[in-house]
């Protein structure tokens, strides 16, 4: 009975342990801008440098980082984006544009 339960347990360790491997995760900004003109309306895509993780893990766990990823860039971006207008409000540069849209799509590889 004891044999029989360490083997199980061994099994069971080598099953969930094959489960788990390496993922990379790719993503890309994207701004778009709408604007009055009838030229004005563009989709640009940005993109980024892709993040391997280190450590195996199940699919679940990655695409949940990889979705954290994803809300990292657009947080870092808008706050970047917020420093660098607050520095220069006093220069006569254009103020950031109602009409920019920016997402951030990543997908798990």
């Amino acid at each position: 009975m004891k044999k029989t339960t360490i083997l199980f347990l061994f099994l069971a360790g080598l099953i969930i342990s094959s489960c788990k491997k390496s993922y990379t995760c790719d993503c890309v900004l994207t701004n778009n801008h709408t604007g009055t003109a009838p030229d004005s309306t563009y989709t640009r895509n940005y993109k980024n440098a892709s993040t391997a993780y280190d450590s195996k893990m199940t699919e679940k766990q990655a695409k949940a980082a990889c979705d954290h990823e994803a809300e990292s860039i657009i947080s870092n971006y808008n706050s970047a984006n917020a420093a660098f207008y607050a520095q220069v409000s006093s220069l006569p540069l254009p103020k950031a544009n109602p009409n920019d849209h920016y997402s951030a799509t990543c997908t798990l590889k």
